[in-house]
């Protein structure tokens, strides 16, 4: 079952909007106003496997955004307002192979996707602001086979930015 809700007014989604939507595989959310993701706002989609919230206001990922989503696969976040991934905002997502993150305005890469083992792809791509790629930034990422860095204003790698990464 597939559910889109594009090009609407949606500016939060409240706890538990989608308890009895077990059997959804697709969510679409892109071009709404969302601005932040509750901890329970996707609680019930333990079948999700594409979830897209691209084009939003998001501005923070708080830690445990995506918790029960165990099964999903791709995560569409670009073109939002996100300047911070907590440190376990992934936390949860078991089976993630893509994560885009183009065109937001995240400062400094930390160690934000070290839950995310099963992590292909990852696109951080025109990033508005983002200037530091801190040590072990992408430590976890053991699967991944394909980072996109292109058009960022990078002035500043720690040592070791890419320790984790074995491909």
């Amino acid at each position: 079952m597939n559910l889109l809700v594009k090009n609407n007014e949606i500016k939060e989604i409240p706890d538990y909007t989608f308890a009895n939507f077990s059997r959804l595989e697709i969510l679409n959310l892109g071009s709404n106003k969302i601005e932040s993701l509750n901890l329970n706002s996707f609680y019930g989609l333990r079948n999700l496997i594409e979830l897209y919230l691209s084009y939003n206001k998001i501005n923070i990922i708080k830690n445990r955004s995506f918790l029960g989503l165990e099964n999903l696969k791709l995560l569409d976040l670009k073109n939002n307002f996100i300047e911070l991934i907590e440190e376990e905002g992934f936390y949860g997502l078991l089976s993630l192979n893509e994560l885009d993150l183009k065109s937001n305005r995240i400062r400094i890469i930390k160690n934000s996707f070290a839950s995310l083992s099963n992590l292909r792809i990852l696109i951080l791509e025109s990033i508005f602001k983002l200037y530091s790629i801190e040590d072990e930034g992408f430590y976890g990422l053991s699967n991944l086979n394909y980072l996109q860095l292109n058009y960022n204003e990078i002035r500043i790698i720690k040592n070791r930015p890419f320790a984790g990464l074995s491909k």
